[in-house]
């Protein structure tokens, strides 16, 4: 019987060290599809991971993903929950004052933004997330 593991990212990290160069995502960035390992996505995982804590993200912190569905995301996310944080996932459709409000409620500290038009959304509310320390891109 395997072991258990605890967390989600517990499992992503099991799943990657047994089926390495397997795909595990799949996107068309232009008119080709890529394959994105389970190994690749996992050491881009852990690179942001590692990352992650020198912008002071720490457990139980929040982040917040504005991203269109990408193997981003996931690495964002996974990183994320592996630090024990959590994360606040924000609507690419949404308004710039219910953008703020979600940020703001949430007490998210740091957005991954995926792409300069995102970058530029989050840039735009200015002064209305006040608890905003850092974006990634």
């Amino acid at each position: 019987m395997p072991d258990p593991v605890a967390t989600l990212s517990q499992v992503f990290e099991a799943q990657a060290q047994k089926y390495g160069a397997r795909a595990f995502l799949k996107d068309k960035p232009g008119k080709v599809w890529t394959d994105h390992s389970f190994g690749e996505v996992s050491d881009a995982v852990g690179k942001l991971r590692a990352g992650l804590p020198s912008l002071g993200v720490r457990p139980g912190d929040r982040v917040a993903i504005l991203s269109d569905n990408c193997p981003g995301w996931i690495v964002v996310d996974q990183a994320v929950l592996g630090l024990g944080a959590i994360v606040v996932p924000l609507y690419t459709t949404s308004g710039p004052e219910e953008t703020a409000h979600v940020i703001n409620d949430s007490g998210a500290k740091i957005i991954a933004a995926n792409g300069p038009e995102m970058i530029k959304k989050i840039l735009g509310l200015g002064s209305s997330i006040p608890g905003l320390a850092a974006i990634i891109a």
